[in-house]
Formats: C-alpha cells, sequence, structure tokens
C-alpha cells in the first residue's frame, strides 16, 4: 500500500483493501471503498489512509473524501469529488500510467468549496496530456506540474473563481481570473507559440522549462514578462515582439539560457530590463532595438 506509510508496504501485487464490518461496532474509524482504505480523521475529516499499488483502472474517489495523500499507483483515471478540499505535496507523484483526472463538480444547491494543490500534487505523471482544474481552485505553484513532460493544456471549468485559462483547444495556458496575466503554461508545449490577445503580463517562471517550444511572438498589448518568465527554453530559435506602442518591461533571467536563439530584436516600447534578462545566450551573434 502507497501513501502514508502501512504494514503492506512493498506488497506491489496487493489490488484491494477491504475492511468488514463488525455488528455492534458502531464507532467507525475505518471504512472502506473499493478496494480502498479510508480514514475518518476526527480533526480535519475524512482522507485516503492507503491505496493498493496493483490496483488498476479508475479510481473513484468517495464523496465526503476531503484529503488525499497518495502517492504513485497504478490506476488510468481519477475521479475527484467536489467535498475534496486538500490534495497533499506528490499525492499522485509519479502515477506513470495516469491519463486523465476528472474534478466533479457539486449537485445542484451545493456550494463549492475551496481546493488547494500542495506542491509537486502531480508531479512525474508522464503520460498525463491536458487537464482541466476546477474554478474552485484556491492557488497554484509553479511545481504542482513538475516533469509532466507530456502535459499541453490546462484548462479552468466554470468561471468566478481566482484562475481562467486561455488559448486553443489542446493549447491553453493557466491565467488570473481577469486573464491578463498568464500564471502557467505545460512543459510539453511545443512549436510556434503566440501570447493570446489581451495577455499584458507573463508571470515569473510561467513557460519556464519549456524546451519544446521554437518560436514566440509576444503581441505588443504585453507590458510586463517577470523573472525567469521563459528561463531554459532550450528550444526557442525564434523571439518576435511586435509592436503597437506599449512600454515594456523585462525582468530578471526572463529569457535566460534561452540557447537556440541566435539573433535578438528587441521593441521601441522595451523600457527596463533587468539582470540577466537576456543572459547565456551563447550563440546569440546580432542585437537590434527597433526605434
Amino acid at each position: 500500500i502507497y501513501g502514508t506509510g502501512s504494514a503492506f508496504k512493498y506488497c506491489s501485487k496487493l489490488e484491494a483493501i477491504n475492511i468488514y464490518h463488525v455488528e455492534g461496532n458502531n464507532d467507525i474509524v475505518y471504512s472502506s471503498d473499493d478496494g480502498v482504505l479510508y480514514y475518518n480523521n476526527p480533526y480535519n475529516g475524512m482522507e485516503i489512509k492507503a491505496y493498493p499499488y496493483a490496483k488498476i483502472g479508475i479510481l473513484e474517489i468517495k464523496v465526503g473524501t476531503v484529503n488525499i495523500p497518495l502517492k504513485s499507483a497504478k490506476f488510468t483515471e481519477v475521479n475527484i469529488p467536489y467535498t475534496v478540499t486538500n490534495i497533499d505535496s506528490q499525492a499522485f507523484s509519479s502515477c506513470s500510467k495516469l491519463t486523465k483526472i476528472n474534478f466533479l463538480t457539486a449537485p445542484e444547491g451545493v456550494d463549492e468549496v475551496p481546493l488547494n494543490l500542495q506542491s509537486k500534487a502531480f508531479s512525474s505523471c508522464s503520460n498525463l496530456t491536458t487537464i482541466i482544474l476546477p474554478s474552485r481552485l484556491a492557488s497554484f505553484s509553479q511545481d504542482i506540474f513538475n516533469y509532466c513532460n507530456k502535459l499541453t493544456s490546462v484548462d479552468v471549468s466554470g468561471t468566478g473563481g481566482n484562475f481562467s485559462a486561455k488559448g486553443e483547444a489542446g493549447t491553453k495556458v493557466l491565467c488570473t481570473a481577469a486573464g491578463d496575466k498568464i500564471v502557467y503554461a505545460p512543459k510539453g508545449f511545443a512549436g510556434d507559440y503566440t501570447i493570446p490577445a489581451g495577455v499584458t503580463a507573463i508571470g515569473e517562471l510561467a513557460f519556464n522549462g519549456c524546451t519544446g517550444l521554437t518560436s514566440l511572438t509576444i503581441t505588443g498589448s504585453v507590458k510586463s514578462i517577470e523573472a525567469n518568465a521563459f528561463k531554459g527554453c532550450t528550444g526557442l530559435t525564434k523571439l518576435t515582439f511586435t509592436e503597437d506602442g506599449a512600454e515594456l518591461e523585462v525582468g530578471e533571467g526572463a529569457f535566460y539560457g534561452c540557447t537556440g536563439l541566435t539573433a535578438l530584436t528587441l521593441p521601441s516600447g522595451l523600457w527596463k530590463m533587468e539582470k540577466n534578462a537576456f543572459g547565456y545566450l551563447s550563440k546569440v551573434t546580432s542585437v537590434t532595438v527597433n526605434s
């Protein structure tokens, strides 16, 4: 059983854990559902206590579950109920067979509760290609999808939350609620990409490590490119700034280590450039500033 430590740890062929009912025992602390062990935590509510490593197929998390502290497992799809408020750090880490994550909505008349995704919650889910996050998502950190190198789209269902998504189907980026700032671009991005209309800021580390990105067009509406926004985009060979008169600020290390670039043409609106904004571009032989 993998997840929180167990007497059955390393039982790699275990497919189910079943708790049987004892007549007269009404103080139920542990229970099972579809082969998964649940713990009724008196302080934090119901949580998954252990998950059999060899269980395959769809993981249907029990309604009423609040916390998910899983780790590496073999299921291919997971349904996360509306009652879940917290997904622990590395909860689904290294679930390499996982291809689909469904965040289920609350029934009509039931209020949605905020969802917190902890650091590296879905890291190394190497076969995950797209995900639709719920509008109840409370916060987001850059490492939630670390090493999900096939992930090409992060969408948001519904409106009225802290986040939104922009872009074409299959290549969406996570943005602030207003849609004017890109928060995160999935690391599976490849080929040409144009910053969507209406975006005025590209957040810190937003495209960091998108090594498959080869051509980037930054529209004139963008006024701020924050620190390390495109750091380590080593496959980038073409960078284009369109002109519309907007003043542009480029943060520290914004394009640091984009070693595929050989030339730079900077826009006339560039008014501030922080340390190493274009640092370690080892192949660049010419820089032009439009005027």
